[in-house]
């Protein structure tokens, strides 16, 4: 089983828009990311997102891309910015399928530490805005390990 980290793309400060939408290069971003990963083999049949508008319209580019099928949930705790990543980490122990998780930072770099090292910090991975990182269940152990980290960066042409 995968679980697909995404933090949402590039978004308006919160001075220009309290709602803080995607910009025009955090629409691209995602949608780059989007395709390299259906592209490639990489998709899922269930989004969970943090209802927050940037990640509500992130999820919305990837069900686009990964098609019809794809279900998208909204996870209002657990996943903003100052959660816990506590409750996400215990949630995902009883997850089976693959899973794309759309959240925010610092949450996301807290919760990566928290389940591969079994604290907030260090650091293992910074996320910037469109990034995407895989965690794969070893089947024997039920722990996550590492398996890629994708920086937008790569993908801009």
């Amino acid at each position: 089983m995968h679980i697909y980290l995404v933090q949402h793309g590039e978004a308006l400060p919160e001075t220009t828009d309290p709602e803080r939408p995607l910009t025009d290069t955090g629409r691209a971003d995602i949608g780059a990311l989007a395709a390299f990963m259906r592209e490639t083999g990489t998709t899922t049949g269930r989004i969970v997102h943090s209802g927050k508008l940037r990640a509500r319209q992130t999820a919305d580019i990837f069900a686009e891309a990964f098609g019809a099928d794809t279900k998208l949930e909204v996870m209002a705790t657990g996943l903003s910015p100052k959660d816990s990543p506590v409750y996400l980490a215990e949630a995902i122990a009883d997850w089976r399928d693959d899973t794309l998780v759309i959240a925010h930072q610092p949450f996301l770099s807290r919760f990566v530490s928290r389940v591969l090292l079994g604290a907030e910090s260090p650091v293992v991975v910074e996320f910037t805005p469109g990034t995407a990182v895989a965690l794969t269940r070893r089947p024997a152990t039920g722990a996550l390990a590492l398996s890629w980290v994708l920086p937008p960066a790569l993908l801009r042409r």
